[in-house]
């Protein structure tokens, strides 16, 4: 995932050529300024917006009106690449609502507002460039925090749940650890941007590193052969306790699929490791016994099926 920041006056030419790139590949969008004017707009555009750009080169840029909460600008240099869905994303985690116009000629990209949350509420026939634009409204949605599952580790301690909240962050997270106290325990990061169905899965999941005693154990490299084995043993044990005790109906696992898929994009996993875990979910999912014949086995040093 491409680094965001703040642009300076430095990057008003960059950012200038990606909309001139942009107004000279759109056939209906009139070609009223000059790269040399647009570069002048944008500078003059600062000091009242904040202009956020990704990339080094520059890839994309976000024009933020921060006082009526509105986009007032976002132009890539290579669509369908994720960048636009990034700088939006980053807009979200500081805006409980959002607003944009839209030309609406665009209909490519009324598409991705709509997947990224935004509704069509108002049509405006003469917009700013003399064109007939759409008003999209976007509002922040937060989930209620469901209930923790009961909890034990291996040596039959009791886990607790503690909820705690990371600005840096825009995804649901958990962490399992022990605490000063030496008590097992696991941290909830950003519930409330999740669905209950993938906050449940979270819980099983840092849960299971607990059950398995992972928790006290040393911890294997990011990405060594014993790591990804550990998680993805969380992930067989979460999905079955889900399936077990907390699923009510197909649906819930749908929608805990799609959000793990959508945050795993965000974060920046590579297409084969999104793959890759997908197909471990399913696998336990539709072909594993239950949750604690499974786990049986891997405390005794060999899985279950």
């Amino acid at each position: 995932m491409a680094n965001i920041r703040k642009a300076n006056i430095s990057d008003a030419n960059a950012c200038a050529e990606i909309v001139h790139s942009w107004v000279q590949a759109t056939s209906w969008m009139p070609n009223r300024f000059t790269l040399a004017e647009l570069e002048t707009l944008i500078e003059e555009g600062m000091p009242k917006r904040e202009i956020w750009v990704v990339g080094d080169p520059i890839f994309a840029y976000l024009s933020f009106d921060k006082p009526n909460n509105s986009i007032a600008a976002l132009y890539s240099k290579n669509p369908g690449q994720g960048y636009g869905r990034q700088l939006i994303n980053h807009i979200k985690s500081h805006s409980s609502f959002l607003q944009l116009w839209s030309h609406s000629f665009n209909s490519k990209a009324h598409k991705f507002y709509m997947r990224e949350g935004f509704v069509k509420k108002e049509f405006n026939q003469l917009g700013a460039d003399r064109i007939p634009e759409i008003l999209g409204e976007e509002t922040a949605e937060t989930f209620t925090i469901a209930e923790p599952p009961i909890c034990y580790n291996n040596l039959g301690e009791k886990v607790n749940f503690l909820q705690k909240n990371n600005p840096n962050s825009e995804v649901t997270a958990g962490m399992a650890i022990r605490g000063p106290d030496r008590k097992p325990i696991i941290y909830r990061f950003n519930y409330e941007k999740s669905p209950p169905e993938f906050q449940i899965f979270v819980d099983y999941h840092e849960c299971a590193h607990h059950q398995t005693g992972h928790v006290d154990q040393p911890h294997p490299p990011r990405n060594s052969y014993e790591h990804l084995m550990n998680e993805s043993i969380a992930d067989c044990l979460a999905i079955l306790r889900m399936r077990d005790e907390w699923m009510r109906k197909t649906i819930d696992y749908e929608i805990f699929i799609n959000t793990l898929v959508k945050d795993m994009e965000f974060i920046g996993f590579p297409k084969i490791s999104i793959t890759s875990r997908l197909s471990n979910i399913e696998n336990c999912y539709f072909n594993y016994g239950p949750a604690s014949d499974f786990l049986e086995g891997i405390l005794l040093g060999k899985g279950s099926n």
